[in-house]
């Protein structure tokens, strides 16, 4: 099997959409022989910054000497983005092979037991992490926690939740006491708990009592022992208890992410890994995460983000809010997210919004956002492609902010 070929047949499972349910993947894993159940995992859910999280803890775990699997969606430019080992992608090579392994048991299925898209790459991560024998794996979740294809390893090291707010509300629930919910799923019994420090009193009472019941340790960063030094666009330097850290990434909410990794990282040692100073201080300075308030360019300043969420739309506009004036925003966004919510936080910060398509069913038009951008800044044009868009929001000679949707920043990413 080529890659190419490989490629077409996990998309080819994107049409079974999302199937909340753990049952098609334990049977595929079982048919592996249940890969899974020889990784060390540290399994991370949240709505916002559970990517952030991962990366900094593969960041420093691998150059703390131990062989770290990365599995975290979605991927922005290449696929394989999805599958690392000590910050490298999976060969394509590789990934084809892994995959010819495991077809032969999703045709033996039956069509209801064939896996989605999602599940299948789970179950081929597994595969790819136990045949290279990693040391340690970081775990993202897909959506939710309770039923997502990854919530089947059965003791991580830490269950770690992130910031929760508002999305994928079809999905998750209405309230944010049902996303908290449905995100603690990936709390196991006698495994220690660590939360994100900044958490609404809603969700945080969630979570604690999900971990009660499960009779787990629960963490979470002592803000008193925090110290932010600087914040701007080029990251942040702050003291946490005894390190001294720089994290190349803007915008306040990275320091949180990193306390709550740190945590993280104390709660793997104290099960017996060993993770140096020098490990922390250069994993972390070494943390690059596409599209999460990414520099593409410093003169002209041009920042790519993937918010699409009301909360990661509010802490962009914090973001946006250090620079020394206005930009113009490049805007594209999905029909089924909270558009009202991220254009009151976005679009009074900038000078000018500029609206764009983007290669997706659920996508706004230019048009349907601009109206509505409308009622938030006066100067918004509704431009008919990206390569348009770009050129107008240059010739202003102004900062340039691109965000709105994940699918957009793929689509810059590859175009640059």
């Amino acid at each position: 099997m080529k890659y190419t070929d490989a490629l077409n047949y996990i998309n080819s499972l994107l049409r079974f959409g999302i199937r909340p349910g753990l049952g098609r993947i334990s049977l595929l894993l079982q048919q592996l022989g249940n890969p899974q159940d020889e990784l060390k995992c540290i399994h991370v859910a949240g709505t916002n910054g559970k990517g952030s999280v991962c990366n900094m803890l593969s960041s420093v775990l691998t150059r703390a000497g131990y062989k770290t699997g990365l599995f975290t969606s979605p991927f922005v430019v290449d696929f394989r983005e999805r599958f690392q080992i000590d910050g490298q992608m999976i060969p394509k090579r590789e990934l084809a092979s892994l995959l010819s392994q495991i077809i032969p048991h999703i045709d033996q299925n039956d069509s209801a037991s064939c896996p989605t898209e999602f599940e299948l790459i789970t179950a081929l991560a597994f595969l790819y992490f136990k045949k290279n024998n990693c040391d340690l794996v970081v775990l993202e979740t897909g959506l939710g926690g309770r039923f997502d294809s990854t919530n089947v390893i059965s003791s991580p090291l830490a269950s770690v939740i992130t910031s929760i707010s508002f999305d994928h509300t079809a999905v998750l629930g209405n309230t944010l006491e049902e996303i908290a919910f449905e995100k603690s799923g990936i709390i196991k019994e006698g495994c220690p708990v660590v939360c994100y420090p900044r958490q609404r009193q809603e969700v945080l009472r969630v979570i604690q009592k999900t971990t009660e019941e499960k009779h787990n340790r629960f963490y979470m960063p002592d803000e008193a022992k925090l110290q932010i030094h600087s914040c701007d666009i080029f990251g942040n330097r702050f003291a946490y208890k005894n390190w001294n850290l720089h994290v190349p990434m803007s915008g306040e909410h990275q320091v949180y992410n990193a306390v709550t990794a740190l945590e993280t990282l104390s709660v793997i040692e104290s099960q017996g890994y060993k993770i140096p100073g020098e490990a922390v201080e250069k994993g972390m300075a070494a943390v690059r995460v596409p599209s999460r308030c990414e520099i593409l360019s410093v003169d002209p300043l041009v920042l790519l983000d993937g918010a699409h969420n009301a909360d990661g739309a509010r802490v962009l506009a914090q973001t946006i809010a250090m620079l020394e004036e206005k930009p113009v925003l490049i805007l594209g966004m999905m029909k089924d997210k909270d558009v009202e919510a991220a254009l009151q936080s976005l679009a009074p910060m900038a000078s000018e919004i500029i609206t764009v398509p983007v290669q997706n069913l659920r996508a706004m038009t230019p048009q349907e956002l601009a109206e509505q951008a409308k009622r938030y800044n006066e100067s918004v044009t509704a431009e008919k492609s990206i390569h348009g868009a770009l050129r107008r929001a240059l010739g202003c000679h102004k900062p340039v902010v691109i965000a709105g949707s994940l699918y957009l920043a793929s689509e810059i990413r590859n175009k640059i």
